[in-house]
């Protein structure tokens, strides 16, 4: 990894919420109650459904004129939108939620760290649950290096990514998530099929390769 590659430490001030918090979530407290198993109060796994779909938006490999943009619901179920996810390897389109609970990772999966836009440098850090109906982030383990996804902002802007790696990292492993290619990374996380670890999807946008 060269330095370019490596976020500064002064990229921790943009995590969305105090350190303690945070590894509160990647332990598998509260928040996570969902990984290979449903929520105490949630139905059974056959009626747990993802976040309902947007409408499908230019594919193409770069980000669309401002003309065919498809700005994105201002909320989900009562939640902040803040971008939408595709990922057409594993059947997944799902809206990001801004903000992150309990409650919203049940509706969607939702922002856990860095900038709320791909037009702003550092790493976007989202988090998904892994139900056992593969909704949500329940297929991020299909993955392979080189597969693309998507995310279109607000505005309907269209950046494409691609994997570049899959690591298994300890639920208190915040410091993994510091570490990315490029100016601007995705990171996707979730549980591992056991729950006793996180599945982290590194991403960086397509020609940003080292």
């Amino acid at each position: 990894m060269s330095e370019r590659g490596k976020a500064p430490r002064a990229k921790r001030a943009r995590l969305k919420m105090p350190l303690w918090l945070g590894a509160l979530v990647l332990a598998g407290c509260a928040v996570w109650t969902g990984c290979k198993a449903l929520p105490p109060n949630a139905p059974p796994s056959s009626s747990a459904a993802p976040a309902r779909a947007f409408a499908a938006s230019p594919q193409s490999g770069a980000p669309p004129q401002a003309a065919s943009r498809v700005p994105l619901p201002q909320e989900v179920d009562g939640y902040p939108v803040m971008a939408r996810l595709v990922i057409g390897s594993v059947g997944l389109e799902l809206p990001v939620i801004a903000e992150l609970s309990d409650a919203a990772l049940k509706t969607a999966p939702c922002l856990y760290a860095g900038p709320s836009s791909p037009q702003d440098a550092g790493n976007i850090v989202i988090v998904g649950h892994n139900y056992n109906s593969d909704t949500h982030f329940g297929r991020l383990g299909e993955l392979e290096a080189g597969a693309a996804v998507q995310l279109t902002d607000r505005a309907g802007e269209l950046y494409e990514y691609e994997v570049y790696a899959m690591e298994t990292i300890a639920p208190d492993d915040i410091d993994a998530l510091e570490d990315y290619e490029g100016e601007s990374g995705l990171a996707l996380i979730t549980c591992t099929a056991d729950g006793r670890n996180r599945l982290l999807v590194k991403c960086r946008l397509a020609g940003d390769a080292q």
